[in-house]
Formats: structure tokens, C-alpha cells, sequence
């Protein structure tokens, strides 16, 4: 009685997370497009933006057309949507080692230059409302953890 009880409530959350990761997936792809659009805006009007800069930008374009893709995949329930929404999420990884990197390079160049200029960016990144990827990235990355809790069952 318990087995077919674990049976009937896993078909009925794999039914529901059927429904719901495609409208995730449209929703993370377009806040990604959205923002890609916002950050494209911003650094075309500005003098001096470091090549760096653009790495984050066409890391989330990338994602976001992905999610996108990988949502109208699954809404139509081809498998290779799977594949492409995790294709999509597993950039981020990329984009936070490539964050880290820079910023290390980063602190070096402004440790050796001038000290005070170093806490003064670390201050302005702290304080800039554009950093609302982090929790989009966050979203993301439960979003792969669910996906591969539910391909392992």
C-alpha cells in the first residue's frame, strides 16, 4: 500500500514539474534577455567600459536564449528540452569562475596602482542595484539541483 502511495504522489509531482519548469524556464530566459537588453543599454553610453564587462552580458544573452528555447522545447514535450534548459544553467558555474577570475586580476592591478581605489570599487559593487543577477542565479542554480533530483529517479 505505501509503494503504491510513493508511486501515485511521484507521478503526480513529476506531472506537476512538467507544467511548471517551462513556465520557470520562460521566465528565468526572459529576465536574462531582459537584463541583457538593460546592461547592453547601459555600457553602449558609457565612454570607458572594460572589455571585461561583456563577458557577464553575453554569459546571460546565452542563457537566456537558451531558457527560452529549452521552454518552447518542453512545451512541446521534446525531450531535448532537458538537455537545453541544462545546457543553459550550466553556463552560470562558467560566468561565476569568470567573475572570480576578473576580480582577482582586478584587486592585483588596484593592490599594486593605489590601495584606496580598491576598496572604493569594492564599495561601489557592493552598492550597485544592477547586481540583481545574484538572485536570478540563485533560482537558477535550485532549478538545476530539482532537475537533476528528478532525472535521477
Amino acid at each position: 500500500m505505501t509503494n503504491h502511495n510513493q508511486e501515485h504522489s511521484t507521478t503526480l509531482f513529476a506531472d506537476w514539474m512538467q507544467k511548471v519548469i517551462p513556465v520557470l524556464s520562460v521566465l528565468l530566459g526572459g529576465a536574462a534577455l531582459w537584463y541583457t537588453w538593460y546592461m547592453y543599454n547601459d555600457n553602449m553610453n558609457t565612454l570607458d567600459f572594460p572589455w571585461y564587462g561583456w563577458i557577464r552580458v553575453a554569459c546571460i544573452g546565452i542563457l537566456g536564449i537558451f531558457c527560452v528555447t529549452a521552454a518552447l522545447l518542453l512545451l512541446l514535450s521534446k525531450p531535448l528540452g532537458w538537455n537545453v534548459l541544462k545546457l543553459g544553467l550550466s553556463i552560470i558555474p562558467f560566468m561565476l569562475f569568470s567573475g572570480l577570475v576578473i576580480v582577482g586580476i582586478r584587486g592585483i592591478y588596484y593592490l599594486f596602482n593605489n590601495s584606496s581605489a580598491l576598496f572604493e570599487r569594492f564599495e561601489q559593487f557592493i552598492m550597485d542595484p544592477s547586481n540583481l543577477v545574484i538572485p536570478i542565479i540563485v533560482v537558477a542554480l535550485l532549478l538545476l539541483g530539482k532537475l537533476n533530483q528528478t532525472k535521477s529517479k
